[in-house]
């Protein structure tokens, strides 16, 4: 996606680029601001693990745009 592209509210897939963010390739979420000072867009993730392990209802990432791709027009997770 191009930073220009990247609302608050738009859902997301990270499709990841690097080894940086291989560990969330496949993750789905939802950006929640605008693009940072450093390029980067915060976006919120479901927590994928079980209750148990769960360390909050949603995780957070910074995330270049370029490895992100939409999945549809708005979501809310």
């Amino acid at each position: 996606m191009l930073a220009a592209e990247c609302l608050p509210g738009t859902a997301v897939i990270v499709r990841a680029a690097d080894d940086f963010y291989k560990y969330i390739d496949g993750w789905r979420g939802v950006i929640s601001d605008r693009p940072s000072q450093a390029g980067g867009i915060w976006i919120n993730c479901p927590s994928p693990s079980t209750p148990e392990q769960q360390i909050g209802p949603l995780l957070e990432f910074l995330v270049p745009p370029d490895q992100l791709e939409r999945y549809e027009e708005t979501h809310q997770v």
